[in-house]
């Protein structure tokens, strides 16, 4: 009896120490749990600042990286030209405008560094900016050059505002000079993007200016007429484009740098071809240094439009019942930061003129003809030549032979509708001329240009047949010459000073020569 309550009693305080060692290990395994748990969760949550911080040393690298680039492209395009007057002066194109949006000439380059860094910094801010509602879903841009010209001219010039020839002394007036302003020069453009077609881009554009006359009021020389200058739509694959619409001379492309001219070409009628004209081409990039381009245009004369009526009457040109052709293949490479182009142009047309109102009069037919050389050479990164040089026969309808296209022979009559005068026939006048330009630009925000031309047609057939020109007295040759400085203290904003001399030489006259000092103050908007 003693003994089973001796083992009873050993069993229970066996059992009951069992008991207290087993409550410590179920607590300290409990513990043990939530220690893992917790450490756990901190590895996570280390994880993801660790990542979170990987991800914000790359945004800083990212950053750093397009300041980086940011400085380079200021560096580079801090002697950097501008592009070719697209254009737009596009485009240009003509008059060289040095904002992407409005270019004058399509065929202009790429946009110009300094623009493109521009771009870049108000990228974000841009996405704010309201946009115009169109018609379609497509986005469409308002852009425009608001211009104004102060002018003093020396001498008696064709255009106080934006004189191309010098003339004689009125011997009424007796004046010998002028001095005004004009707002006329100001440009408006519209541009679309629109869909893919056929696996190529679209886009178009609108340009106007208020160069379309004086309105007849009191004041009205300061009254601008909107006048349509270019328009044109795209289609642009990867190293083939298609423009139909009015455009520039594809085929003498390059155009000088001026902002005192910009309702025709600084050098117009002194050896710059020139023209606004409805046509089509196809422009075909092979390789990166090859641009072959050739279309068809609408083959206008130096006739001037009758205002009397809004019926348009065909002229020579169109009278021929055959498109002019033109083509023109460029080649370029690289340097200084620039490109180095050479280029050749040509032009080929037909006019035809009736100068009897008999059915069996046969007409007087003259072929138009062109051939040209451009180029563009970067001397250092911040100096540049470039320039054009054309030869050619009935050319007044591109600004050719001083807007003379054909000479009566034989006869003291004058061309236009009529009976012809027995023994008389019609001849193309054969011209040449030119223009060249030094561009000096240290500083992305400072330029100076330099440029002269000379328009000559050929002598020998002016001193045997009677000139047809829009001008008050025909030229046998005209020269002019201009010096300018262009400062933008902004991308946007502009001033600019040139003075231009013109020397004109009337047939069988003295020469003449006239003087123009201009200061142009814009903003591009």
């Amino acid at each position: 009896m003693v003994r089973s309550r001796l083992c009873y009693s050993v069993t229970l305080i066996f059992v009951i120490f069992s008991c207290g060692s087993a409550w410590p290990q179920t607590a300290d395994t409990s513990t043990s749990t939530a220690d893992e748990r917790l450490i756990q969760s901190i590895s996570a949550l280390q994880a993801q600042v660790d990542q979170l911080n990987s991800q914000l040393n790359k945004m800083r690298e990212d950053e750093e990286k397009l300041r980086d680039e940011v400085m380079e492209l200021r560096k580079h395009s801090a002697t950097s030209a501008d592009s070719d007057q697209a254009a737009a002066r596009q485009s240009e194109n003509y008059a060289p405008i040095a904002y992407p949006t409005l270019v004058e000439n399509s065929n202009a380059d790429p946009m110009p560094l300094d623009e493109r860094v521009d771009m870049l910094e108000k990228k974000v801010d841009e996405q704010y900016q309201t946009k115009i509602e169109s018609g379609s879903k497509y986005r469409v841009g308002f852009t425009g050059l608001v211009l104004l010209n102060l002018f003093a001219n020396r001498g008696n010039v064709d255009s106080i505002e934006d004189p191309a020839t010098a003339e004689r002394i009125d011997p009424v007036t007796r004046s010998r000079g002028s001095i005004g302003g004009t707002l006329r020069q100001t440009e408006l453009g519209f541009q679309v993007n629109g869909p893919d077609v056929f696996g190529a881009r679209t886009s178009g554009n609108l340009l106007f200016d208020f160069a379309g006359g004086l309105t007849p009021a009191p004041g009205g020389e300061t009254m601008g007429v909107v006048r349509l200058r270019t328009g044109t739509m795209r289609l642009d694959w990867r190293s083939t484009s298609f423009v139909a619409g009015q455009d520039g001379l594809f085929f003498v492309p390059l155009a000088p740098t001026s902002y005192a001219s910009v309702l025709q070409p600084p050098l117009a009628y002194a050896g710059e071809l020139w023209g606004w004209i409805p046509q089509a081409r196809i422009e075909q990039r092979i390789g990166p240094s090859v641009t072959v381009k050739a279309g068809i245009l609408d083959p206008i004369n130096d006739q001037l439009a009758d205002n009397s009526t809004n019926v348009r009457e065909p002229g020579p040109g169109e009278r021929s019942r055959m498109p002019g052709l033109g083509a023109h293949v460029a080649w370029s490479h690289p340097v200084c930061g620039k490109k180095l182009t050479f280029g050749g142009g040509g032009y080929y047309g037909r006019q035809q003129f009736q100068f009897s109102q008999l059915d069996d009069a046969p007409p007087s037919k003259v072929v138009s003809w062109l051939g040209s050389a451009d180029w563009q050479v970067p001397l250092s990164r911040w100096l540049q030549v470039s320039g054009s040089l054309y030869r050619g026969s009935a050319l007044g309808g591109l600004a050719g032979g001083l807007g003379t296209s054909v000479i009566l022979v034989n006869s003291p009559g004058l061309l236009g509708l009529g009976n012809l005068p027995s023994g008389a026939f019609v001849r193309g006048l054969n011209t040449e001329g030119g223009w060249s330009q030094l561009k000096i630009q240290p500083f992305r925000k400072l330029e100076w240009n330099f440029a002269i031309g000379d328009d000559n047609p050929f002598a020998s057939q002016l001193n045997g047949g009677v000139a047809q020109s829009y001008l008050e007295v025909p030229l046998a040759r005209n020269r002019a010459g201009f010096g300018n400085v262009i400062y933008r203290p902004r991308s946007d904003l502009l001033l600019s000073f040139e003075f231009r001399h013109i020397e004109s030489y009337p047939i069988h006259e003295n020469r003449v020569s006239a003087n123009q000092a201009n200061l142009g103050m814009g903003i591009m908007f």
